[in-house]
């Protein structure tokens, strides 16, 4: 167990240190490279000029003349102020130039500023880009210091050659006013940069702090006596806290005054360490010592201080607490040294996370006064600190119960061996009595702590497992019964490895269902752990795209295939040791069309008309958690039609034990028999459990997931609308037989205008407007009719068509890539593919679609084209 926990600490310490390399932006504001400049650091610095004060003149500058100041990052006017002002201003100028062949592409251009406060405005060639935080004379009245900040910069104002004005207001005492990174202000493609700002997995881990301190804080409420528990839940706590407050996540909100932040950060990073002085002395000496005491009380009075005094007085009071800090971590290390010396196995680990965390703080501190790069080491440090304490506290909990295990186990032999007793020789009798209630009192009091953290662990998984689906035409509703139950506090539970999970989201402003249904590797308690991973993993990638604008521009294949590729990398992070079956799938609430993954678990059912049917016929892929892909991830479709049903469940509906022959069970083997009783029971949950309950008995988990779609209902069609519907068909199919195509087109328009939904009419303006080139009018009139009829493969190539004659090249790219999701190994949909990172000038992306395409077929005639259209100097 040792080995284990250790091997898990270093390999989370070594994934979340690994600092990624990204590609050189698109203008560097911070250093002025040249491509052969392999050496960031010997470049020259970018040209920024500064100048104190701010003029509506300065708008129309094109050049800084002399009155400029030349300076480098980071700005902060602390530095460069040296008057008494509450507040000054300061004006900032640079030019960039943007690539010629940048403004032929079809993408947007973005600025991100690593770091930018207190009060400031943002100007591209004189307009105005962003403005936010309020201030006068007298001091600044709404502070607005930003993280990451990423502004969209309007194609429409952009040339070749752009001025960049920055407006900065501010306490110049105040080292948060001006830039204080030294890295990390670039202009790039916009989708770029939010790639680079973006941290799912510290999104994760944040909100994975409060669960695990709720999770301990409970398991103290219900065993007192460990009080390291107590002391673990307010570490963590703080921690969520602390990384909540510099995280991305709060200054979304426009409206919220960021000082308020920057105090609640300080004021927690003051109480971190007193509270990890605390969690180590009670786990290791089961009390607080008098140093931690007096050390926790200055750290107290430093927060409280951190509450009352001007904001750039807390530059001083971090200081002193940094100091304060490092001298103070000897004593953690002199505690934890001397229980390792006595070859205490949990110090070791903790010792080793300590080295990483201390290592990693001692940069954050160095980086906040001398570096400024912005990268925060402690943040993924202390992630690793944290999940190894959670292993090391989780291999206590193993050990005890093995302890129970051991303990039946000696009382089986012990109740063996008092039926072979003599019954005669009574002193026997009173002394093995006396042995067997004994061990019956231990037995009692180890299974009520066990059954505490069954229920510790279902309080946890129970809000996972949720329905938050509100829609009229997608109606979901599960029915879930774990294997395993169990009595506490004269209540009955269960606990297990089935989840069932529904919710709503928009992509692209239409209104999807989204569900899970999952069947964890393990009996009990084991299981019940890869299902709350499952559900927190899940339930985070909603959320994300529940807020995120940027997370919902996606299509549904695109979402479903990232999603499960984000799940599948959490469990092999397990190195199999937890294993999921799992179906998930996303139903466009419009129409009833099904995209979803099934990964090892029982076929998905059909109820229509009264029969019930498989709607798969393979295994595609292996449970989440087994390393690799043996071959590319494929989306499954499915379309529903009026009063469908869709019934999803884990492998509990068909292992019933059936009969026992001569004290072995048999346990149903056809899988077919499941259709049977969804035929018996109506296509109702209730009565389908009934129906197989009554065949034999459960011997796993029980799942049952269940959709029911509902074509929505059309208004009626008024009949005067009807009337001049047909009229204007009439007219428009009497200019097309004589020739006049744009007389015929005009009248065709109109009647869509009366009946938009008319799918014939759609074909046929289509055509019309294809023949007469009209390509972009046929364009978007396609990718309507493909958003409406998803299922339609043929209507999908007709829309790339149309869309490449009307150059929308993008819309070329996902329709190729949505296709190809459905069928990756399908040679023609490879090549669509091929095409359209052509189209989009992505060689890197063409040249391995190419190669792989002349890797299956070695003359393709189509792919050895575009070979030859890929730049020399890359293949």
């Amino acid at each position: 167990m040792f080995r284990k926990i250790l091997a898990l600490f270093l390999f989370m310490s070594s994934y979340y240190l690994t600092i990624p390399l990204s590609a050189a932006p698109l203008v560097d504001l911070v250093r002025k490279c040249s491509n052969a400049e392999k050496n960031k650091d010997s470049c020259p610095p970018y040209p920024w000029y500064s100048k104190q004060g701010f003029d509506e003149k300065y708008l129309y500058l094109e050049e800084a003349d002399s009155s400029w100041k030349t300076i480098q990052f980071p700005i902060v006017l602390k530095r460069h102020y040296t008057g008494t002002k509450p507040v000054v201003t300061y004006s900032f100028l640079t030019k960039f130039s943007l690539p010629t062949h940048f403004f032929k592409k079809n993408k947007s251009i973005g600025l991100r500023m690593s770091y930018i406060g207190q009060v400031f405005s943002i100007y591209v060639n004189g307009k105005l880009l962003e403005s936010q935080g309020k201030a006068d004379n007298t001091g600044v009245q709404h502070y607005r210091m930003l993280r990451e900040l990423v502004l969209e910069l309007p194609t429409h104002i952009l040339k070749t050659n752009n001025v960049l004005l920055i407006k900065i207001q501010g306490e110049p005492k105040h080292t948060g006013t001006g830039f204080f990174f030294k890295d990390g202000y670039e202009i790039d493609y916009q989708k770029k940069l939010r790639e680079k700002v973006s941290d799912s997995t510290g999104f994760i881990l944040l909100w994975l702090y409060l669960a695990i301190g709720f999770y301990h804080l409970l398991l103290y409420a219900l065993r007192r006596q460990e009080q390291y528990n107590l002391y673990f839940a307010i570490l963590s706590f703080i921690v969520f806290v602390y990384f909540l407050c510099r995280s991305n996540f709060l200054f979304q909100f426009r409206n919220l005054d960021t000082s308020y932040f920057e105090r609640l950060e300080y004021m927690s990073a003051y109480l971190i360490l007193p509270s990890m002085y605390a969690f180590h002395e009670v786990l290791f000496y089961q009390k607080v010592k008098k140093f931690t005491k007096i050390y926790g009380g200055i750290c107290i009075l430093l927060a409280l201080v951190t509450l009352l005094v001007p904001l750039p007085t807390l530059s001083s009071i971090l200081l002193t607490w940094q100091i304060s800090a490092l001298a103070s971590l000897f004593y953690l290390f002199y505690i934890l040294g001397k229980n390792a010396y006595q070859k205490n196995k949990d110090a070791i680990v903790l010792l080793i996370g300590i080295v990483l965390l201390v290592a990693a703080g001692i940069f954050d501190i160095l980086d906040s006064i001398f570096f400024h790069i912005g990268f925060f080491a402690s943040g993924y440090a202390f992630s690793s600190y944290i999940l190894g304490i959670v292993a090391l506290l989780a291999g206590r909990f193993a050990n005890l119960y093995s302890t129970v295990e051991g303990l039946n186990r000696n009382l089986q032999e012990k109740v063996e061996t008092i039926e072979e007793l003599n019954q005669n020789l009574e002193k026997k009798v009173e002394e093995r009595t006396f042995e067997l209630q004994e061990t019956l009192s231990q037995v009692r009091v180890l299974k009520e702590k066990q059954d505490g953290d069954y229920f510790l662990t279902t309080l946890i998984i129970k809000p996972l497992t949720s329905n938050y689906v509100r829609n009229k035409n997608v109606d979901i509703s599960f029915l879930l019964k774990q294997k395993k139950e169990f009595q506490f506090r004269k209540k009955k539970h269960e606990i297990g490895g089935d989840i069932c999970i529904a919710d709503s989201i928009q992509l692209h402003g239409k209104s999807y269902t989204i569900f899970v249904n999952g069947d964890a590797m393990g009996k009990s308690i084991q299981g019940a752990g890869g299902a709350i991973v499952l559900g927190v993993v899940f339930k985070s990638v909603v959320s994300r795209t529940q807020i995120s604008q940027e997370s919902t521009a996606i299509t549904p294949e695109k979402w479903l295939k990232s999603t499960f590729i984000e799940l599948q990398n959490v469990f092999e992070s397990f190195d199999g040791s937890m294993l999921i079956s799992v179906v998930m799938g996303i139903v466009d609430d419009s129409n009833g069309f099904m995209y979803y993954i099934n990964a090892e678990h029982p076929w998905t059912a059909l109820y229509r008309d009264g029969t019930a049917s498989f709607i798969e016929e393979e295994l595609l892929l292996h449970k989440l958690g087994i390393s690799g892909f043996s071959k590319s991830l494929a989306i499954q479709t499915f379309r529903l039609l009026d009063e469908d049903v869709i019934f999803v469940g884990s492998d509990g509906r068909d292992d019933i034990q059936i009969s026992e022959d001569q004290g072995v069970r048999v346990i149903n083997e056809d899988e077919h028999l499941f259709l049977k009783h969804l035929e018996k029971g109506g296509g109702e949950l209730e009565k389908i459990y009934e129906s197989i309950q009554a065949m034999g008995e459960f011997t796993d988990d029980f799942s049952l997931l269940k959709i029911t779609y509902t074509t929505p209902k059309s208004p009626p069609q008024d009949i005067d609308m009807d009337s001049r519907y047909q009229k204007q068909v009439g007219i428009g199919k009497a200019f097309y037989q004589e020739g006049q195509i744009e007389k015929a087109i005009a009248a065709f328009e109109q009647a869509y205008t009366i009946s938009p939904n008319n799918k014939n009419l759609l074909d046929l303006l289509t055509q019309l407007y294809a023949k007469d080139k009209q390509w972009e009018k046929a364009a978007i009139l396609t990718l309507e009719m493909a958003e409406a009829n998803p299922w339609d493969m043929e209507l999908f190539l007709q829309t790339y068509k149309y869309c490449k004659q009307a150059g929308k090249f993008q819309n070329c790219m996902d329709i190729a890539e949505r296709l190809k999701i459905r069928e990756p190994e399908k040679l023609e949909y490879m090549l669509l593919v091929a095409e359209a990172h052509y189209l989009n000038n992505h060689w890197f992306e063409l040249k391995k679609y190419v190669n792989r395409i002349l890797a299956m077929q070695a003359n393709n005639q189509e792919a050895l084209l575009l070979q030859r259209e890929i730049p020399k100097n890359l293949l």
